[in-house]
């Protein structure tokens, strides 16, 4: 993807960047950043990684998921905040709020560094 319309004040990615590799992160979200407003909002919803694994049985979902990607693709994964937060931030984003949704994904709701 090259570029996205202009002129929306907010872009969604559902579920979509665990399902690439950082490289490909930056590329897309590149072109978000491109397409949104100084006072847009990017709205990514993903699952993320705990800050503490347990060994329980069953296994959290986002480590299951992780552990299915690396599986199936081999070069996607789930991330944790931290991760997303330089990922994010390499494309000229901040998170400016995480809320955790009752499905067990987390909404980061992020706004375009302006220089």
């Amino acid at each position: 993807m090259e570029s996205l319309p202009a002129g929306f004040d907010v872009l969604l990615l559902k579920w979509i960047l665990h399902d690439w590799n950082d490289e490909s992160c930056r590329k897309l979200l590149t072109v978000c950043r491109a397409a949104l407003p100084d006072d847009g909002r990017l709205l990514v919803v993903e699952r993320l990684l705990p800050k503490e694994i347990s060994t329980s049985i069953p296994l959290n979902p986002a480590i299951a998921m992780d552990l299915g990607m690396l599986v199936y693709f081999g070069d996607a994964w789930e991330r944790y905040l931290k991760e997303y937060q330089e990922l994010l931030g390499s494309c000229g984003f901040a998170i400016h709020e995480v809320i955790t949704l009752p499905s067990g994904f987390s909404l980061l709701d992020c706004r375009p560094r302006v220089a």
